[in-house]
């Protein structure tokens, strides 16, 4: 009987032992990949910012052409009897913008022109 109980501990050991290595494993590898992911995660959000910032810097600059459009508007509001200012900000808008389209265009020809060398 001694000798059954023995060998049952031993089994038992064995087994146990068995589970818990795996387990201890299983938390290795989970705590490795949480890591590595919130890692990743950090990375990307760090190149997300990046890029919400580079935005937000590239439409504060397009708006600063449009200022005076806007601040025209805003004075026409507040004072309805001057038309003038209302022609202004109408001739601004389409001032800015054309000559934005017009760069735009010219510069990507140039650019299709210059790789074509």
């Amino acid at each position: 009987m001694v000798e059954g109980m023995s060998r049952f501990a031993q089994t038992l050991d064995s087994i146990v032992s068995r589970f818990f290595q795996g387990l201890v494993e299983f938390f290795e590898r989970a705590s490795r990949w949480i890591v590595e992911t919130t890692i990743r995660i950090k990375n990307y959000l760090i190149r997300l910012a990046d890029a919400i910032r580079r935005c937000l810097w590239a439409l504060f600059k397009l708006a600063l052409f449009y200022l005076p459009t806007i601040v025209s508007v805003v004075v026409f509001y507040f004072f309805p009897h001057q038309w003038g200012w209302l022609a202004f900000a109408l001739f601004w808008f389409l001032f800015i913008t054309g000559v934005g389209l017009t760069y735009g265009r010219n510069r990507r020809s140039s650019e299709q022109k210059n790789a074509g060398d």
